[in-house]
């Protein structure tokens, strides 16, 4: 077991991951991770997740917004007007 204090870091409470504890949790620095709290024991729980397949989202993404081009150019209009009524 590894105590550590929490300390500020602007509006957010940080702790520290000990080395061994992130090599043996497979946790590096950019890891993204899942923070669940139990709301019973208020233990909380810190799970790295892999976010697979970004570009391929990406591009989807991509290939809406130039699929449905015309009706966001004339959503952009109409925000446009209706901004000065």
């Amino acid at each position: 077991m590894a105590l550590r204090r929490v300390r500020r870091d602007g509006n957010s409470l940080v702790v520290t991951i000990p080395s061994a504890d992130a090599q043996k949790a497979h946790v590096t620095e950019g890891t993204m991770v899942d923070i669940y709290t139990n709301e019973k024991s208020g233990a909380i729980e810190i799970h790295p997740v892999e976010i697979r397949h970004r570009r391929d989202f990406v591009a989807a993404g991509r290939e809406v917004i130039e699929k449905n081009r015309g009706l966001l150019n004339r959503l952009e209009e109409y925000d446009k007007g209706s901004a000065s009524d």
